[in-house]
Formats: C-alpha cells, structure tokens, sequence
C-alpha cells in the first residue's frame, strides 16, 4: 500500500503540475528596440509526419517514522503525428505510440513496463500497457492551437480494461486514473499546451508575458506562470517560463486514500518552436517541490525533483 500511494501521488503530482490551461493572460514588452515581429499560427505542412521522443524522470524522498526512503520514476515514450486538413480548414492530427516504458524502483523493488512485451506478462496490471501499441488518437485543432476533439479515449481505456480481465484491482486503479487525470478534458488541455504555448498577439525579443494557469487533476488551485521571448534565430523562436508552485493544506484523493498536501517549490524551462509551422521542437523544464504531506493523520516529509523533456526527431 505504502509504495503504491506514494507512486501514484508524485505521479499524479507530474500529471495535474504538467497539464495545466492559460486562462487569463497579461503581457507587456520589454523597453528595447527590436526590428523582428512574430505572430504564432499553428500551420503544419499537410500529409507530414512529426515524431517526438518524451522523457521523464522523478525523484522523491519521503521520511516515515524516521526512515527515509527514496523512489525513481522514469517515463520514456515516442509518439508520432501523422497531419492532415479537413475540408472546414482544422488539422487532423492522428496520434500514435511508437514507444512507452515506465521504469519504477523505491522500498527495495525495481519494475519495468514495457509496452513492447508487456502482452506476455502474466501480471494483468502490466498487460494493459500492451494496449497503446494499438492506440490511435484522432485530435482535430484549429489554427490557433485550440483542441476541438478527441477521439480514441474510449478505445484505449476498453482495450486495457480487457487485457486486465479478473484483476479487480488493476481496474480500478485504471478507472480512477483515467477519470482524474486522463478524461476529455484534462487531456485536451494537455494536448493543448503542445499546439499553444504562445499567446495570440504579435511576438519580439525581450516580450513579457504572465499567465494565471488553472491545475487539472480537481485541485482548483491557480498557479502563475511567467514567459519571456529570449531570441527568434533562423525561424526558431526560443522562449523561458519559470513558476512558482504553492500548495498550502490541499486535499488530494488518491485511488481510497484522502491526503492533504503543503508543498512549495520551482519550476523552470525552456522551449523552442518553428516560426514557419507552430510546431514544437524541443521543450526542458526542471522542478523542485519540498514539503509534507498527511496521509491517516500521519505527516510524511516529502520532496520532489524532476527532469522532463520533449525532442522533435
């Protein structure tokens, strides 16, 4: 029980922390004088292929009854685009998996997932990650980056609920995290955040901008996220964000348990996309949460340290 909670926790952490919506943004320039103006379009050339390769690796330290104990996560997965255009002007965007494993070690135990093999494991629970081998997302979104639909959900989930057949506890753990970290909406905004990282207005070296960020995952909490254009070279724009992560006494339901987390820390990254297209090239971000967290009325110190990273190949 003990390393499940805090596994899915520091995952569910990531997940609600990375799939955040802009909802309100205020932007100002800086006071130099710059000659080179962009306005951000998503514009993909039709019938192309664009393959990402994601990698995420997590570290936390938790301390119960005085004995520290330390768990690492690394998630590495490939995804392709294959882009098309409807006859009302939006993409279609079909997404695949070309590569997803999960690797986990904490409290003396090491797993790994791996979407390739896992059909021959005799743990259902890993089976089910056989399923985004066949997977195929069908997003459409318009020029502004604004996802209108998804598609494929419905599959996905079907799929690995039959491939964990007699493992009332893998469904349900399947069934929880799908509905809160993975249901329409939160993945549209998920989504979202690799077509529209750029506010819709006219762009230059040294502009400013803020945004008032809602996190997903049920916590209502708001967050500010802070952008800067730090150059636009060879129709390759490059822009930094930093954020400060704040959670003050929240209560968090993870899978039956109730927690209640107070956690601060950092967040900080950098992001590169092509002028010509809208396209993401290659996104960094690290971050540093400390704090506690009180689970059955026991306060467990706790820390978080991550790395994540997106590279168009």
């Amino acid at each position: 029980m003990r390393m499940k909670l805090f596994l899915f926790f520091f995952l569910g952490m990531l997940c609600f922390i990375f799939s955040c919506t802009d909802n309100e943004q205020h932007a100002r320039l800086s006071t130099t004088q710059e000659t080179k103006i962009y306005r951000p379009r998503l514009n993909p050339d039709v019938n192309s292929d664009h393959k990402y390769e994601v990698i995420s690796e997590t570290t936390s330290i938790t301390e119960v009854n005085d004995e520290e104990s330390e768990s690492f996560t690394k998630i590495d997965m490939g995804m392709s685009y294959a882009i098309k255009k409807d006859t009302s002007g939006q993409f279609d965007f079909t997404m695949t998996y070309d590569k997803f494993r999960l690797s986990a070690e904490a409290f003396g135990q090491k797993k790994v997932i791996d979407m390739q093999n896992a059909a021959n494991s005799f743990d259902q629970s890993e089976r089910m990650f056989s399923a985004f081998k066949s997977v195929r997302l069908q997003l459409k979104v318009d020029t502004g980056g604004n996802v209108r639909s998804i598609s494929g959900l419905q599959e996905l989930g079907d799929n690995m609920r039959n491939l964990a057949t007699g493992n009332a506890e893998a469904i349900q753990l399947l069934n929880t995290s799908l509905q809160q970290y993975a249901g329409q909406e939160n993945l549209k905004l998920m989504f979202e955040k690799s077509f529209k990282f750029l506010p819709d207005t006219l762009l230059q070296e040294g502009y400013k901008w803020e945004s008032s960020e809602s996190l997903a995952g049920g916590l209502g909490e708001r967050i500010t996220n802070k952008y800067k254009v730090e150059s636009m070279e060879d129709k390759v724009i490059t822009v930094s964000s930093s954020m400060k992560i704040h959670l003050e006494d929240r209560p968090i339901k993870i899978e039956n348990a109730n927690v209640i987390a107070t956690l601060k820390g950092d967040q900080s990254g950098k992001m590169q996309i092509d002028m010509r297209t809208g396209m993401l090239l290659s996104l960094t971000s690290n971050m540093d949460i400390r704090g506690d967290i009180t689970v059955m009325g026991k306060k467990i110190p706790l820390s978080i340290v991550a790395k994540n990273s997106i590279k168009k190949l």
